[in-house]
């Protein structure tokens, strides 16, 4: 009989003191009915001397579906040899990889055992008991076991899936999305479900929750609404997600998602009108601003704005841009302001408060109110201005420009301008200029003037500037310079730049840019932009830019800046040298850092000593889909006065967010603070430091026919003024607009009637797309695409929205040309899809084991053949296929009418031929038809050939073997 021990420790041994062991049976065997599984093994006892024994008797914990081993010991303490069988008793579905087997232990042997064991993928999380029994082979009652207990742990998974998604929805109705939520895990568990949608999709239901046993299924459904209005094409997204509900809330670690796309369509009716409305918005706006609790003042504006092609289709464009305002002492408050451009192939003309410039030496770089128009016909261009500048504070300027141009050859251009200026500078303006535009080395324009002022008298300019980047060496140059007597915008001024930049080898880049501008002294002073009682006489800057790039991920560049003014009579300015790296990565395509160093050192015109800097900037972009973004900035400088004085230090964080709400709604936030030095009176820099901070959030409402609602709050705690909060609050309204425009001659229009080919009705409902444009079909399956220009469009009709079973003779995208003011009218025809099967058949004779077949001529199918290419034809329409390792082959989704099904390649085996490689079948609606290619072996005759007689060879005669 074998005995049992637990752990290391054993029974003892025969030769005891027999008292104590007779209590210890006694023990044993009240205890044994009481506390069976006490202990890790049980089992009679003997004098065998063989005992079992588990390693290691700690539970062991598993997860699902994975394996485990266990390790037990066998150990033969008698004087004889001991034959053992054993076996494993597993939980219901448990398997073993590595099983027990019979052992023969000689005396005194000891025999490990090493079991393997799988434990199921669906087991429940919990306490399961695995026993290893032992016996003698002799002796079945001495049966023993060692018991270890296994801990499943709990492995928590969720499964998403959509059973029902609609293809595509009309605008303005209602449709439901359903699904199955299964816990895939083997624990109860409670997850909560979200759903949320694009713009375009009202949920009436967007949260629950779910309480789900281990393996169970629960039935998913969301009533989902469409916005009304809809034309067009239109994408919607819904979000779906199941996320665990654990003790501590939440567990994002759980989760199950599903991302359908919806396709919102409009419908297209049939008698939609040639003519369309240029696309503008009116915006009402009223801003109150307020500070300290008393009240500021208030702007109230109203803005028009936007537009399109002034026909459908056509080429001329126009753009307007018209605002009004009513302030009542508001720092916030605009300006008025009206613009107007038309913009054709043939000329441009704009009216309003622009920037009018036609060359470098004649422009003015001014926002000013007037009328440009701009024309060219063949090689000849020309244009005009004619502007007036309130200014601020300043006499009022008036500008009239024109230019005539020349194109001599392409790439080649002269140009001849001139401009007169009345009120303050006045005076005119006359310049030759010329472009040249060379491919290999870039583009050259070189532009040189006259003027004449009766206060200043004549005066001369000259403007170059090239740009290019041969053999993908980059460069950029200009100089433009004029004399103190020039009337215009460079009057007594210089600017020059250059700008180099090297091929991208090794990913590295190389680049440069110095760049200069001086304004001479007592020029400012009647230079027209000047304001009155100006005492500035000269400002110069200069500016050095050196860099190395490597991609977007790394720069490095040294920057120098010198700034020079005369002010009264004292110098201003100063000098500015800093070295700075910039790195930037991109985590996935959700999160985007970048980071900024920067040390170098100032010094000022007024104070000599050297003002060493540093500044340190992190900035993070967090974007989720298109629906959520996140940005954090952080900022900190510090800047040395002197060496007996601390260093002055200043530090801003800005905080970011966008996000677009289920609901339609779009909600913005910013947060900034901005904490650095004070300043006393005299302007010196104070121990004490202040904080400004700003705080922003604007709510933006999409509301039903295209309009919009903002409300925007803005508080700001200025730095120099801890009492004085000022608040913002800005409501606006904006409305979509449409101006009614002229129609086209050249638009078009295509006509579609979808039928149902066997009964000749409509069939209503059919999604059908021109170019992508989307249109359901009424109830007589027509529907209409209007406003077209002339060129080839691409028909298609969606086969899932025709049914089950149903294909139309437009299956594949079919081209339609339109050309001119006509209807293109098109018919699809939808009917019951057909298919095709069929087989290659090989074909061999009977073996010649058979005496009966003592011709060889029977012959008996041996299979198919595979990877012969078949063709499907039916004039209009070509397919293929590749026969299966039967060869076997099926074409399905097929008009009704004659198809040709023939064998163009594939490898027959030796000695065989087709008996046909074409055949041709004639269709019914809905039918199927069957095609079977035979391959037959050739009859081949056996011919004898004449052998020519044989001539005996004699053999060499033998030779004795002689020893060595």
């Amino acid at each position: 009989m074998i005995s049992w021990r637990q752990g290391a420790v054993g029974l003892a041994e025969p030769g005891l003191a027999r008292p104590r062991a007779r209590l210890s049976l006694c023990l044993v065997g009240l205890l044994a009915t009481a506390l069976p599984r006490l202990v890790g093994a049980q089992g009679s006892l003997a004098n065998s001397g063989v005992e079992l024994t588990a390693v290691d008797l700690s539970p062991r914990a598993a997860d699902p579906g994975s394996a485990l081993t266990l390790l037990f010991r066998l150990r033969n303490r008698s004087q004889t040899r001991a034959t053992v069988e054993s076996r494993l008793e597993l939980p219901g579905r448990w398997r073993q990889l590595i099983g027990p087997a019979r052992i023969v232990l000689e005396p005194g042997q000891t025999a490990p055992q090493l079991l393997t064991i799988v434990v199921p993928g669906r087991a429940l999380v919990g306490k399961y008991t695995v026993r290893y029994a032992a016996w003698a082979a002799a002796d079945s009652g001495s049966k023993v076991t060692a018991a270890v207990t296994v801990v499943v742990r709990e492995q928590p998974r969720l499964g998403l899936e959509l059973i029902d998604v609609a293809h595509f929805v009309v605008a303005g109705e209602r449709f439901v999305v359903t699904g199955l939520l299964r816990n895939l895990g083997n624990a109860p568990v409670t997850a909560r479900l979200e759903a949320k949608g694009s713009p375009g999709l009202k949920l009436r239901k967007d949260s629950s929750t779910v309480h789900l046993g281990a393996g169970e299924t629960h039935q998913l459904s969301f009533p989902i609404e469409t916005r009304g209005g809809a034309s067009g094409e239109s994408i919607q997204y819904l979000w779906i997600t199941a996320t665990r509900i654990g003790e501590a809330g939440a567990d994002s670690s759980v989760t199950a998602r599903a991302t359908p796309e919806i396709e919102i369509v409009g419908r297209a009716r049939v008698g939609e009108s040639r003519r369309h409305s240029v696309p503008l918005s009116l915006a009402v706006r009223r801003i109150g601003e307020s500070a300290g609790g008393s009240s500021l003042g208030r702007d109230d504006t109203a803005e028009l704005s936007g537009g399109g092609d002034l026909t459908e289709g056509g080429a001329t464009r126009v753009d307007l841009f018209a605002r009004r305002s009513r302030t009542t002492r508001s720092g916030l408050a605009v300006r008025d302001e009206f613009r107007f451009g038309l913009t054709s192939p043939a000329a441009d003309l704009r009216i309003g408060d622009y920037s009018f410039d036609f060359s470098p030496l004649t422009e003015t770089r001014r926002v000013a109110t007037g009328a440009a128009v701009r024309a060219h016909r063949g090689l000849w261009s020309a244009g005009a201005f004619v502007i007036r500048d309130a200014g601020r504070g300043r006499a009022p300027l008036k500008e009239e420009a024109a230019f005539v141009g020349y194109r001599v050859k392409p790439g080649l251009q002269f140009s001849a301008n001139a401009l007169t200026r009345h009120g303050a500078g006045a005076g005119m303006v006359g310049s030759l200029g010329t472009v040249f535009n060379a491919a290999a080395l870039g583009s050259f324009d070189l532009e040189a003037g006259l003027s004449s002022s009766p206060t200043s008298g004549s005066g001369f300019a000259w403007a170059l500037r090239a740009h290019g980047a041969p053999g993908g060496f980059g460069y950029d140059i200009r100089r433009i310079q004029g004399d103190r007597s020039y009337v215009g915008r460079f009057q007594g001024a210089r600017q020059d730049n250059l700008g180099l930049t090297t091929p991208t080898r090794y990913r590295l880049r190389l680049s440069g840019q110095i760049s200069s501008q001086f304004v001479g002294e007592d020029v400012l002073l009647s230079h027209p932009d000047s304001l009155p009682g100006t005492t500035l006489s000269s400002q110069r800057s200069q500016s050095t830019t050196i860099g190395l790039a490597w991609q977007d991920l790394l720069q490095v560049e040294r920057r120098t800046l010198k700034q020079e003014a005369f002010f009264a009579g004292q110098r201003l300015g100063g000098e500015e040298t800093a070295f700075q790296a910039r790195a930037s990565a991109r985590i996935g395509s959700a999160i985007r850092l970048s980071q900024e160093v920067a040390r170098g050192k100032l010094r000022s015109a007024v104070t000599d000593p050297e003002q060493p800097f540093w500044r340190f900037a992190f900035r993070s972009q967090l974007s989720i889909g298109n629906r959520q973004s996140y940005g954090i900035s952080v900022q900190r400088q510090s800047t040395a006065q002197s060496e007996s004085t601390p260093a002055v230090e200043q530090t801003s964080f800005d905080l970011t967010g966008n996000l677009q709400l289920p609901t339609g709604t779009d909600l913005r936030l910013l947060g900034s603070v901005n904490r650095g030095p004070g300043y006393s009176l005299g302007g010196t820099v104070s121990p004490a430091s202040f904080a400004t901070a700003i705080y922003d959030a604007a709510v933006t409402q999409h509301l039903p026919l295209g309009h919009f609602a903002t409300a925007r709050v803005r508080s700001m705690l200025p730095r120099f003024r801890p009492s004085g909060r000022q608040t913002i609050l800005q409501l606006e309204y904006r409305v979509p607009i449409g101006v009614p425009g002229g129609g086209s001659s050249t638009a078009g229009e295509v006509g579609v009637r979808v039928r149902d080919a066997e009964t000749g009705r409509g069939v209503p409902n059919a999604l059908v797309r021109l170019d992508g444009r989307p249109a359901l079909t009424d109830g007589d399956g027509r529907v209409k695409f209007a406003g077209l220009v002339s060129r080839e469009y691409y028909l298609s009709i969606d086969r899932p929205s025709l049914g089950v079973g149903r294909i139309s003779d437009h299956d594949q995208p079919t081209p339609v040309q339109v050309a001119g003011n006509r209807t293109i009218q098109v018919a699809i025809a939808v009917t019951r899809a057909a298919r095709i099967t069929g087989k290659v058949q090989r074909w061999d004779y009977l073996e010649r084991q058979r005496l009966q077949d003592t011709a060889g001529t029977a012959i008996v199918e041996t299979g198919g053949l595979a990877d012969m290419d078949i063709d499907l034809d039916n004039g209009v329409e070509v397919r293929r296929q590749v026969t299966d390792s039967d060869g076997a082959f099926a074409f399905t989704n097929l008009l009704p009418g004659r198809w040709t099904v023939r064998i163009v390649g594939g490898a027959l085996p030796a000695f065989h031929d087709l008996v046909s490689d074409s055949t041709v079948v004639d269709l019914p609606a809905g039918g199927t038809e069957e095609v079977l290619f035979r391959v037959l072996p050739r009859a081949r005759k056996i011919h004898i050939a004449q052998t020519p007689a044989l001539t005996p060879i004699k053999a060499p005669p033998s030779r004795p073997h002689q020893p060595r």
